[in-house]
């Protein structure tokens, strides 16, 4: 039988391009062609489920997850506001500046340079710029300067010390639709041959067009999803969606994300055809899933006035969310402990050898490397990755292509 979209009606055949259940930015893993149309999938992507997926960057930042194909690493957080200003955090590694800043104002008779850089690097050329700024024109003047008065290099990397402050807001209209999104192409997965009937337009009418429809998808805090299986064995944070009905009850679905992001889905206002239900559950962090399994028994349905909207309860709000991310703060922890220790073990365990004694001296030298790599780089160790001498020549380096018009 030629399947269609369920969303235009447009054939679709071997060469169309999956589409994910569960979006494939947040670790989604469950995906067919015979659902959605290439174009559909394009232009709803963007449209519908863009605005959600980029709300959810923070959480799948600090949780390292991949998107679902595994082909996109975990989202880079930009411009976070700091103490110390802006900075892009890439996972697992040290939050650096969003971009370099370079200041300059007088004191007393001299002009004080200051360049905040995310490298020795960076900090020469903007000091080059500095000295241009204060009106030095030649190198001699410009080494003179350098040389009376040697700059100051400071710099710090402190894992577990630097607060980041993120931003998460879901809902509303424009996130609800995802979530009506995923719980209709879930349903056209385990019912492929009802998910064109009209009963269903209502639904299709508001994931397409926008068109507002608070019938359709409420938060669901109150609600526990009729699940065939156990979801520990996929962690703290799994995604799972669930649809089901029985004759002459609505159609609902409830959507789950990150293990505490509720939602229940009004498909239809009624069923007139054999009870079904079915689950699908992953966890976005391993990739693990229980695949799409059948609800046996088919659970008693939700009444209308179950699905009716109403007020959200921010008292369970607030807590799920701080829920949320009391997982997300000690999967990151964990992460970064591993990679801590990997640093600071790889170079450490290199030099040894199979079979070798390990000695007082071995010890001490992998203690050290763990202690270097938890305190980071400050002050005093500076001098040992680039003494003011070679930072002096590599400032007048860049003073120098300034002077012959290369910056």
């Amino acid at each position: 039988m030629q399947r269609t979209c369920i969303f235009c009606s447009a054939q679709l055949d071997d060469s169309t391009s999956p589409e994910h259940v569960i979006l494939n930015a947040i670790g989604g893993r469950l995906a067919s062609n015979m659902i959605v149309c290439s174009r559909c999938n394009n232009q709803l992507g963007h449209d519908v489920d863009g605005p959600l997926a980029s709300a959810l960057e923070p959480i799948r930042h600090f949780l390292s997850i991949k998107s679902g194909d595994r082909r996109k690493p975990p989202p880079t957080l930009r411009a976070v506001e700091t103490e110390h200003g802006k900075v892009d955090v890439a996972p697992g590694k040290y939050p650096l500046l969003s971009k370099a800043n370079l200041e300059t104002q007088p004191h007393g008779e001299l002009t004080k340079i200051t360049a905040s850089a995310r490298s020795l690097e960076e900090a020469a050329k903007l000091a080059a710029h500095g000295l241009r700024k204060a009106g030095i024109t030649s190198r001699e003047d410009a080494k003179q300067r350098l040389e009376a008065r040697p700059p100051t290099i400071t710099g710090e990397r402190q894992p577990f010390r630097q607060q980041v402050n993120v931003s998460l807001a879901i809902g509303g209209g424009a996130h609800f639709r995802s979530i009506a999104k995923t719980a209709f192409e879930f349903l056209a997965i385990v019912r492929p041959g009802d998910a064109h009937a009209e009963r269903f337009d209502v639904t299709r009418s508001y994931i397409v067009s926008g068109e507002p429809n608070p019938r359709c998808v409420r938060w669901a805090l109150d609600l526990q999803p009729p699940m065939p299986f156990s979801l520990k064995a996929l962690g703290r944070t799994p995604h799972s969606v669930v649809v089901w009905s029985r004759a002459a009850a609505p159609v609902a679905g409830i959507v789950t994300l990150f293990g505490h992001l509720r939602f229940v889905v009004r498909l239809a206002e009624v069923w007139d055809c054999e009870p079904f239900g079915f689950a699908h559950a992953v966890d976005p962090i391993s990739g693990s899933s229980l695949g799409v399994v059948a609800l046996n028994p088919v659970p008693p349905p939700l009444l209308s006035e179950t699905l009716a909207w109403r007020q959200v309860d921010l008292v369970a709000l607030r807590l799920a969310y701080e829920q949320l991310l009391a997982a997300c703060a000690d999967e990151y922890e964990t992460q970064a402990t591993r990679k801590m220790v990997d640093d600071a073990t790889a170079p450490v365990f290199s030099s040894w050898t199979m079979g070798q004694k390990i000695d007082g001296r071995m010890v001490d030298d992998l203690a050290q490397s763990l202690a270097r790599e938890y305190v980071g780089w400050t002050d005093g160790d500076i001098g040992e990755l680039q003494n003011r001498d070679t930072f002096i020549d590599i400032i007048l380096r860049e003073f120098d292509k300034l002077s012959e018009g290369k910056h």
